[in-house]
């Protein structure tokens, strides 16, 4: 075999390694996204259980349902559902070594088998919030714009846009 040939198949062969390690769902603690040891069976947390997707952890508080939602002490960053609004409580927390934006706007609703985008709601505890490590938001809310009726099933929680995610049965 030629040295380039060898070298082709070191590189593709570490490339499969690392496409694998990192599409497991695995952190650097060897827990899964759902904070679970890695190889456990991956079955979705519930309300109130800590889960983890990169660098943050979640706790899903409770669910609710309103017409509006956003800054109640503020009328003009409060907004009005189309069909109704499902707000989702979280805390959450940095479990990182530095410093990480948090976003609502990167969670995900499911229901009957669709994904809805959180509403861009003004005034929201938290969202764009940088959290340094250790540190996090003892209460936000995440609220999605949903037909009137819409049984939510999960909430997919991202600690990034581009993160694997993690869900919790609501």
């Amino acid at each position: 075999m030629h040295q380039k040939s060898r070298i082709r198949l070191g590189i593709i062969a570490a490339s499969i390694v690392l496409l694998t390690a990192c599409g497991m769902g695995t952190t650097s603690d060897g827990t899964n996204t759902a904070g679970k040891p890695a190889g456990s069976q991956d079955q979705a947390a519930g309300i109130g259980t800590p889960v983890r997707d990169g660098k943050f952890e979640f706790v899903v508080l409770s669910v609710d349902r309103s017409k509006t939602a956003g800054n109640p002490a503020n009328e003009l960053e409060q907004s009005t559902a189309q069909g109704e609004y499902i707000n989702v409580h979280l805390s959450v927390k940095n479990i990182g070594n530095e410093a990480q934006s948090y976003f609502a706007q990167n969670q995900k609703l499911i229901a009957g088998g669709k994904k809805f985008d959180a509403a861009s709601l003004l005034g929201i505890n938290g969202d764009g919030d940088s959290l340094n490590p250790g540190l996090g938001i003892d209460n936000t809310v995440v609220s999605f714009d949903v037909p009137p009726g819409t049984t939510p099933d999960s909430i997919e929680l991202h600690d990034s846009a581009f993160s694997g995610g993690v869900k919790v049965k609501l």
